[in-house]
Parts: structure tokens; sequence; C-alpha cells
């Protein structure tokens, strides 16, 4: 009798018992990869998006620095910093004009974003790498970026003169 039953529900369609189980178990795993992925997604956006600015030069030099500063104390190691005596010291120890000359700490700092616990590293571009070269690409897109700035500031200086 039963096993007409199954045949008969199998006929209408039903699925066997353990396939929903097995169902129902896929769409578990489903659900609980959605929430994972969007948790990630949803951390990754309360990130501190100033700094990363900051560091991509997106403000004026002066604030660029300023966020920077602000965030470089943030650290019990940093607490102490004084920038405008660091920069005074720490240029000597370059060689290479881009170095020498910067008057931004993204110049000679940068940070790595660690996605998965959404903190910064803090990375330096230290003399003796810099030195030897190890960052020419660096100095030479910088540079590019600079100049391309100096003739955009120009331009709006002259129409400004014009008005």
């Amino acid at each position: 009798m039963q096993q007409a039953d199954s045949q008969f529900s199998h006929s209408l369609g039903l699925s066997h018992p353990h396939r929903r189980n097995l169902k129902r178990q896929r769409f578990g795993k489903i659900r609980c990869l959605a929430f994972l992925g969007l948790l990630i997604v949803v951390m990754s956006g309360c990130a501190e998006r100033r700094i990363e600015d900051a560091f991509d030069g997106k403000f004026s030099a002066a604030k660029n620095n300023n966020i920077i500063n602000d965030y470089c104390k943030s650290c019990h190691i940093h607490k102490n910093f004084d920038p405008a005596q660091h920069v005074r010291t720490i240029r000597a120890d370059y060689e290479r004009p881009y170095f020498k000359r910067a008057r931004q700490c993204k110049a000679c700092h940068y940070i790595e974003k660690n996605w998965v616990t959404n903190n910064y590293h803090r990375k330096t571009r230290n003399p003796n790498q810099a030195n030897k070269g190890s960052y020419k690409a660096f100095e030479h897109a910088e540079i590019k970026k600079m100049k391309k700035n100096a003739k955009k500031n120009k331009a709006r200086k002259e129409e400004a003169s014009q008005k």
C-alpha cells in the first residue's frame, strides 16, 4: 500500500521526502552565502573613505597632510608625532628629487586596505629603497599628475583673470 502511495505521489509530481530535505539544505546554504556576501559588502562600505581620499590626493595638499597626520597620530606609536619636524629631517635621507622636494605625506607614505578586517596597514617608501630607484614608476606617475594639475591651475588662473 505504501509503495502504491509513493508511486501515486510520484506520478503527481510530488517529490520524494529525501529530495525535499536536500532542497532545503541547498537553500539554507545559498541563503547563508548570500548573507555573508551582503555582510562583506556592508562592512567594506563602513571604511573611513576620507583617509583613502587623502592618500589619493583628492584634497588640497594642506588638507591631505592634516587628514593623514591626524590618522597617524591616532596610533599610540605616533601620538607625539611632529609633522613639521619629520618633514625637515627625513627629506635629507632621500636622494631622489621627487622625495627630496616632497611636501605631502603621501609622497613617502601610503596605506593598504585589508578587506577582511576592514583595517588599513600603514606603509612607507623608505629612503634606502627609494634611493635605489625602486619607486621610479611611482615617481614618474606622480610627476606626471603634478604637471597635469599645474596646467589645470594655470588655465583656471588665466580664465579667472580674463573675466
